[in-house]
């Protein structure tokens, strides 16, 4: 077993802002720090935000606006706006994306290695970080792409020398739970299935008890966090 006083002396906040993957956050103008940056034309909000980050109880907010999400700035991407000095300033990040850049990553391993690249050199120095991509789909077809999309991005991590822990979210035994399971993924009053995409909550705990070990092995290796009795 591990020691967890230091995770217990941790806060956490969470941030999943909708439509956006690496790219996204390193981009300094253009369509893809829009996506974060700009407010969104249909709900007008574009993120959810949990613990700590959350400081006035509104679940859905617009990066941008309020004091906590300050991440955008002229010439800048969000990566490097939310980590100026005396704003964001994390013992540990963990990032999850992959279905927003997937076709991108799984069609271009060079596009993985810029990505990647970009994430790496606009990260404060001596940041400890983990990276995981997110849980397998419901079809074969999605899955295909996104596995593909993993394995470049995977690759993108070690011959960049990325300092990231790196946890894979689709294995043999997510796939296996989330594959073709129309029990985990949201259905209609009729009982059709109608998002193939995002798991369900019942999904989404199955997934994590599988992950566990992975998560909390990357936890403690970027925190160095000695076993007890050592």
């Amino acid at each position: 077993m591990r020691s967890l006083k230091q995770l217990g002396e941790m806060r956490v906040g969470v941030i999943g802002v909708r439509s956006t993957s690496i790219h996204s956050w390193v981009a300094r103008s253009g369509r893809a720090k829009a996506t974060i940056c700009e407010v969104d034309r249909k709900w007008r909000v574009n993120a959810g935000t949990y613990g700590v980050v959350n400081q006035n109880g509104a679940k859905y907010v617009q990066i941008g606006q309020d004091r906590e999400y300050q991440f955008c700035a002229p010439q800048k991407s969000a990566f490097e706006h939310m980590f100026r000095e005396d704003y964001y300033d994390p013992k540990l990040l963990m990032l999850s994306f992959l279905g927003n850049s997937a076709e991108r990553w799984a069609n271009s391993k060079d596009k993985a290695i810029e990505d990647v690249q970009r994430m790496m050199d606009q990260l404060p120095e001596g940041l400890p970080c983990i990276f995981m991509t997110t849980a397998p789909a419901y079809r074969e077809s999605i899955l295909e792409l996104r596995l593909r999309a993993q394995h470049n991005l995977m690759d993108a991590f070690k011959e960049t020398g990325a300092r990231c822990s790196f946890v894979p979210g689709a294995t043999s035994q997510t796939v296996a739970e989330n594959q073709g399971n129309s029990d985990h993924f949201r259905r209609n009053s009729s009982g059709r299935g109608k998002d193939p995409f995002h798991p369900n909550s019942v999904a989404v705990e199955k997934f994590f008890a599988l992950e566990m070990d992975n998560i909390c092995t990357a936890i403690f290796d970027q925190l160095g966090t000695d076993p007890i009795g050592q």
